[in-house]
């Protein structure tokens, strides 16, 4: 995707390896159907529908065009990558690399989800997809590190949670009583917990079957969970 922020380092490096850029953004349109499958019209006519994706955040509509960017260049290059291939590649990819933490579903009684999305950028997503779960309550449980950004990704998380705030057991883990006073300014409330397991239980306790959970704010949170 196009940043004005970080675009002229990409252009700058092609520039510096003498090799052509593409952004994926500008060259596909992308629908997204509500059971996770895609349609992706490349600008040149190319055509690939549906596409089922195993993995189900709603920024991985962003991600497939990169993905598809680079197999038609492979293509371009000589490498034979079938559309089927392309499929079951999109449609498979926990299973083939292994990867956990994104918009993983951990229940659905109460709907329970974990993400590793850990920055503005990440959370802005992940507060987008928020709004389109269905829920009485929603039970946040937070933990983040030092290095962050932190007041930035507070500032737009949602006020109407429950949270949970939680320290990772990393040394670079804030304090989750630092945590909750940033979050206070930010007029976001709830409890602290010396650790994330006693985060999740608490919210596992407290939430109804008709409630959601959501576990993140730090890969280290989410790894303590998955």
């Amino acid at each position: 995707t196009k940043d004005p922020a970080s675009d002229f380092v990409f252009i700058e490096k092609a520039k510096e390896c003498e090799t052509t850029l593409e952004f994926a953004s500008e060259n596909w349109q992308v629908t997204r159907d509500n059971k996770n499958t895609y349609r992706l019209e490349n600008k040149n006519g190319i055509t690939f529908a549906p596409v089922q994706a195993d993995l189900k955040g709603l920024y991985q509509r962003k991600n497939i065009p990169a993905v598809l960017e680079t197999v038609l260049s492979l293509r371009n290059n000589d490498l034979h990558i079938s559309d089927q291939n392309i499929y079951n590649g999109i449609a498979n990819t926990i299973r083939n690399t292994g990867l956990l933490g994104r918009w993983q579903e951990l229940s659905q009684t109460p709907y329970t989800v974990c993400d590793t999305g850990h920055n503005i950028d990440g959370l802005t997503e992940i507060v987008a997809q928020l709004k389109t779960c269905t829920y009485e309550q929603l039970h946040f449980v937070i933990g983040m590190v030092n290095d962050k950004d932190v007041d930035s990704v507070l500032r737009i998380l949602p006020k109407d949670a429950i949270y949970y705030f939680c320290k990772a057991s990393i040394p670079r883990a804030m304090d989750e009583k630092t945590l909750a006073e940033k979050a206070r300014v930010n007029h976001l409330h709830g409890k602290t917990f010396p650790t994330v397991a006693a985060a999740y239980q608490a919210a596992r306790e407290a939430a109804s079957n008709r409630d959601m959970i959501y576990i993140g704010g730090s890969t280290f949170v989410v790894a303590e969970v998955i």
